[in-house]
């Protein structure tokens, strides 16, 4: 989060690069959300959290992309090097599933 000094009360989004309220020094920060320090949005949060797990090694590329896929966002607005990270994590080969042997002969098989 970036604080700005010239507008009190205001933090920049880590993800998108928005301005957002966020009053971090008085008495009701006790009831602001943790995720209302570091972002403007639950959805950038969500991708802040993959990001991170991400870069320190705690989730596989093909992780982060199953999970980014579950997040509703638009990629238009993220900062550039939140686009280009998402565009490495997408990159991943997707995994096709395992094809199963036939059935019927591993039906025989047991028969025998």
């Amino acid at each position: 989060m970036v604080i700005n000094m010239g507008n009190q009360g205001t933090a920049t989004c880590v993800v998108c690069g928005r301005e957002y309220k966020a009053c971090l020094s008085c008495k009701n920060q006790i009831r602001l959300k943790p995720w209302k320090s570091i972002t403007d949005t639950m959805e950038c949060y969500k991708i802040f959290l993959v990001i991170t797990q991400y870069n320190n090694g705690y989730t596989s590329k093909e992780e982060a992309r199953k999970q980014l896929e579950a997040i509703p966002y638009n990629e238009e607005i993220l900062s550039e090097s939140i686009r280009n990270k998402i565009k490495e994590i997408m990159s991943a080969p997707v995994e096709q599933p395992k094809k199963t042997a036939n059935k019927s002969a591993d039906k025989k098989k047991c028969e025998e």
